[in-house]
């Protein structure tokens, strides 16, 4: 099996703010002590600031392609003759309530089997409505329940955007494209 992030498919540097302040928001860092976490604090309502994961997973639709790693996938999808079903899947981290907006947008840009977001569908995997568990700790929940459901079939390799679940899955053994291209 070969899993395409979702994230390394597409660029969601257009709404990150929703999970992290933006530098010149009007936020403010506070660390009050070295044992605990700091948190962010809105500047004119004193209040602490909190990421709106609704607003981040409703503006998926408004992604654009990461051009290199979505040709890899229509190659990989279209001329590969001699896999089956299932073997080629994207695994992404927007909220189910999203689903619809997302299987258009991968129908829209893989264009493969025309655009029927229903053949999608079957490849797709999201996080459950209100889960806001961060990326790499869902994804490493979903390898390890997939390795329980499907003991032969291993996966090959992974095409991953997010820091933290590169290093999970090297830490797992699988190899992975690093897809990010932040710095």
């Amino acid at each position: 099996m070969i899993i395409f992030s979702l994230e390394a498919l597409a660029d969601d540097s257009h709404r990150r703010h929703f999970l992290t302040p933006k530098k010149d928001d009007e936020v403010i860092w506070i660390n009050k002590c070295a044992k605990h976490k700091g948190y962010w604090k809105d500047w004119n309502t004193k209040k602490p600031w909190k990421p709106d994961y609704e607003a981040y997973n409703a503006a998926c639709g408004e992604d654009k392609p990461v051009k290199a790693v979505l040709d890899l996938a229509v190659d990989l999808l279209s001329n590969d003759i001699d896999r089956e079903y299932g073997d080629i899947v994207i695994w992404s981290t927007i909220c189910k309530t999203q689903r619809h907006v997302l299987l258009e947008w991968i129908a829209y840009h893989l264009e493969i089997f025309g655009f029927d977001p229903e053949f999608y569908d079957k490849l797709l995997k999201m996080r459950p409505e209100g889960d806001t568990t961060p990326a790499h700790e869902i994804k490493e929940k979903w390898y390890d329940l997939h390795n329980v459901e499907n003991p032969r079939d291993s996966i090959e390799y992974v095409f991953e955007s997010d820091p933290e679940s590169v290093a999970m899955w090297k830490r797992r053994g699988i190899f992975v494209f690093d897809c990010n291209q932040e710095e």
